[in-house]
């Protein structure tokens, strides 16, 4: 239960821990001296798991409750960092009190992280793409929700959906400057994921963008792939964000 502490090391977050003595070796080392007391981290590892059991139980009742949602996707993943301090705070106390044995009501980390699963695969997403005249644009939402695990319809005839991708894209050819050998097309781009049942918005965006190439084809190809850039990782970012909160 020694240990030479560098001053690198956090040891606010090391419970039972002091500093008895601190000295230097004939090389300028700095070195500290370091106690365990089992005792005390025994309790507060003990105390700590508790707690966290405690918020962990709360947040797996809200998931209930918010089921096929976001809100329960959210919840779980809440729930899963917290399991994962657990995992960490009960291997600690393993080697500190091997008697002290803890079994959680809500199982391990390794069913929460199945539980996630489950309930993005609960998620259907209807997708609607206005201006999209081959459909590229509509494939790439789908590719950035599919990601998550959720599950796709087409907003044309999409039924029972939880929620709607609605999207508004358009190409504007910029006139070319005689002086000039590009050719400019911008793309305007803007999206919403809405909640079917309460008609309100959990996401927007929107954004715009001017490519330029040797000819007026490879300039809308170029644009036409931004705009697919623009949505899935736009999409995928915010949602990561919404979940993460």
């Amino acid at each position: 239960y020694l240990a030479d502490i560098t001053t690198q090391s956090d040891i606010k977050n090391i419970s039972g821990l002091s500093i008895k003595e601190r000295y230097k070796d004939k090389k300028n080392g700095c070195y500290s001296l370091a106690v365990l007391d089992k005792g005390v981290a025994s309790k507060s590892y003990s105390l700590l798991l508790n707690k966290n059991s405690l918020e962990i139980e709360s947040l797996l009742d809200l998931a209930e409750q918010k089921s096929g949602s976001l809100d329960e996707c959210r919840n779980l993943i809440q729930a899963y960092k917290i399991t994962r301090e657990n995992d960490y705070y009960a291997s600690l106390l393993a080697v500190l009190k091997p008697a002290a044995h803890h079994s959680f009501s809500y199982g391990s980390s390794g069913e929460i992280s199945a539980r996630i699963k489950k309930a993005f695969g609960k998620i259907t997403v209807s997708v609607l793409v206005n201006g999209d005249s081959d459909g590229r644009i509509s494939a790439a939402a789908g590719e950035a929700i599919n990601g998550f695990g959720f599950r796709t319809q087409d907003g044309a005839a999409a039924k029972n959906a939880a929620y709607s991708f609605t999207a508004d894209v358009s190409f504007e050819d910029i006139e070319k400057s005689e002086s000039s050998d590009i050719y400019f097309t911008r793309c305007i781009v803007s999206w919403s994921l809405k909640e079917v049942s309460s008609g309100n918005t959990v996401l927007t965006s929107s954004g715009n963008s001017r490519q330029g190439k040797l000819s007026r084809a490879e300039a809308r190809q170029s644009a036409v792939r931004a705009a697919e850039t623009f949505v899935k990782e736009n999409f995928s970012s915010q949602i990561t964000q919404l979940l993460e909160k």
